[in-house]
């Protein structure tokens, strides 16, 4: 009977599990089939959800809400308006500058730019933009050229009824951020009536401190975002480039992707120099790099930490530490240094790659697994780990840059070493205990002689049959040269 009752139950189980995701299918589905006029509601409640704190301190100080709604509503419609003001006529300006300076771009792209490409690579380009060519590659392309602009019609038709979609969406925002910002509380409300009543008090405390994270957050984020696009903007201005504001506030404003602002705003803004130069202006140049780099260090050092830092309740130490490995990470990125590191190790048979991310990610891993499948002895190694890579730190094992030092396989012996240290001394799993006595102690004992076979494997040339796909058993090889180190690894099991 109880196996029975077990089958009836892991049954049931699986046809509730069912319902949810076909339930949480179909309501993804109607999402996108409504996408197009969800837009607008969104908006609104983004905007509503930024606006509440503030319609809640002014209804603390004695106001009713639909005042407090309405003072709100007001002086975000102001501040909008504002900016439109002082902003409109400025860009206006610099899209008559950019439109005026078109003519100057073309003739430096044909006489100036074109040519020197063409002389460096020998690839005829100027060649294929001479009226006639280009004509005779239309007649010959015809056929296609005519499915393409039938193409382009029935884009350009859709794209108007967007553009009134878009009208009428832009129309509607302000009405549904009002509704949305009076009502905000009773929408809480009725969103924390359908959770049950056992979960809801840890559910409401995380509700609330997501909301106050992410808001002050975003809040933040904003901040920074209008203080880099006005810093940029009037940087690239002062040093004399006609189109900086335009450039400075498009940089501005998309630096909430990491990199990617700075990165546009230096593309742009070194072709726009060029172009106004006709030519290299090294002084300009220079000038444009240095706003670029002031604009960096302000954001990494003042502004994220201070605005961003003290809203999210974080240190602004502990920000700039973020800032800065989440750029050493990106650095050493699988499209960044990885191949440089790849090249060393081929010619010389030494691997700098630092692979302490990788160490600290299998912590995380394995911790999670141990709270998510209630698996002790993964928690274990996970605690284990952590105190290995502490010490890893603390005696400075990272890979060296150069020939004779240690490098990425030296690191991992470390780790090992550290690691069954650590499990082999804890005493919540006594197997596990036991399991790595001997091996940590032949870590120790042969210390000194597998780094001496580990740095025998150094200097000279390493085949792994290729990059992008290498050899395993070559690989394999390469990685592991030392014969007392493969052996104390052989004797775990």
């Amino acid at each position: 009977m109880s196996g029975t009752g077990t089958a009836d139950s892991e049954i049931a189980l699986f046809l509730r599990r069912l319902q949810r995701g076909v339930l949480a299918a179909f309501g993804l589905w109607v999402v996108w089939l409504l996408a197009p006029i969800l837009t607008p509601f969104v908006v609104a409640l983004m905007l509503a959800w930024l606006g509440d704190p503030l319609v809640d301190r002014l209804e603390a100080r004695g106001r009713s809400r639909n005042t407090a709604v309405i003072l709100v509503f007001a002086l975000m419609i102001l501040l909008i308006a504002l900016a439109l003001l002082i902003l409109v006529p400025m860009i206006q300006r610099q899209i008559v500058t950019l439109v005026a300076a078109l003519p100057q771009a073309q003739e430096w792209l044909m006489g100036t730019a074109l040519p020197w490409i063409e002389q460096r690579t020998g690839v005829e380009i100027l060649g294929w933009l001479e009226p006639d060519r280009l004509f005779e590659w239309v007649r010959t392309h015809w056929q296609q050229a005519g499915g393409a602009a039938t193409t382009l019609f029935g884009y350009v038709s859709r794209s108007g009824f967007a553009m009134v979609t878009w009208v009428v969406n832009l129309a509607l925002l302000p009405i549904l951020a009002y509704y949305f910002l009076r009502d905000w509380d009773r929408l809480v409300e009725r969103v924390a009536s359908m959770i049950p009543r056992n979960h809801i008090e840890i559910v409401s405390r995380l509700a609330r401190e997501s909301n106050d994270v992410l808001g002050a957050f975003i809040r933040g984020q904003i901040a920074v975002m209008i203080a880099l696009g006005v810093v940029y903007a009037v940087g690239l201005s002062v040093v004399g480039l006609n189109l900086g504001l335009l450039i400075g506030l498009v940089a501005g404003l998309i630096s909430f992707i990491p990199y990617l602002g700075a990165t546009t705003g230096v593309v742009l803004a070194v072709l726009a120099a060029l172009v106004q130069a006709q030519g290299f202006d090294v002084k300009l140049l220079a000038l444009v790099g240095v706003v670029f780099v002031v604009g960096q260090l302000l954001e990494s050092y003042v502004l994220t930490p201070r605005i961003v830092g003290d809203k999210i309740g974080l240190h602004p130490v502990a920000v700039i530490f973020a800032v800065m490995a989440g750029g050493q990470l990106f650095e050493t990125g699988a499209g960044g240094s990885a191949p440089k590191h790849v090249q060393q190790f081929v010619e010389e048979g030494f691997l700098r790659w630092d692979s302490l991310g990788e160490f600290m990610a299998l912590a995380e891993s394995l911790d999670h697994l141990g709270r998510a499948y209630n698996n002790p002895r993964a928690s274990v190694l996970a605690r284990a780990l952590d105190q290995a890579t502490s010490k890893f730190l603390d005696n400075n094992k990272s890979p060296a840059r150069k020939v004779g030092g240690l490098d990425n396989r030296g690191s991992h012996f470390y780790l090992a070493m550290y690691w069954a240290e650590a499990l082999a001394a804890q005493t919540e799993d006594a197997e596990l205990a036991q399991q790595f006595k001997a091996p940590a102690a032949a870590f120790g004992e042969f210390e000194t002689k597998i780094l001496d076979e580990l740095k025998a494997a150094q200097g000279k040339p390493v085949d792994i049959g290729g990059y992008y796909q290498p050899n395993e058993a070559k690989a394999s090889a390469a990685m592991r040269p030392s014969a007392t180190l493969n052996q104390v690894l052989a004797s775990i099991g």
